[in-house]
């Protein structure tokens, strides 16, 4: 089955390996990852769109945040334990 993931939600995805591996194997198990990356994927395009409308100009920072997810792991809450 192909993914319906585009690049934003492949790098959620490389980003939730990296810093919520634990989270990663739940949804994988559950069968729920890529649903689950594909939500956060339009999340964070939603949000880069509204930002954009409320005049925040698009350029480095905006959106690209931990490998341009858009929420860095200072700001989106701790990695997992190692």
């Amino acid at each position: 089955m192909d993914s319906p993931l585009n690049s934003l939600g492949l790098q959620i995805k490389e980003h939730w390996e990296k810093y919520r591996p634990q989270m990663v194997r739940e949804l994988d198990h559950a069968g729920a990852l890529d649903e689950a990356a594909k939500t956060a994927e339009d999340l964070t395009v939603a949000a880069y769109d509204q930002a954009i409308r409320a005049g925040l100009a698009p350029g480095p920072g905006v959106g690209t945040c931990a490998g341009g997810v858009g929420v860095s792991p200072r700001r989106g809450g701790p990695a997992e334990p190692r």
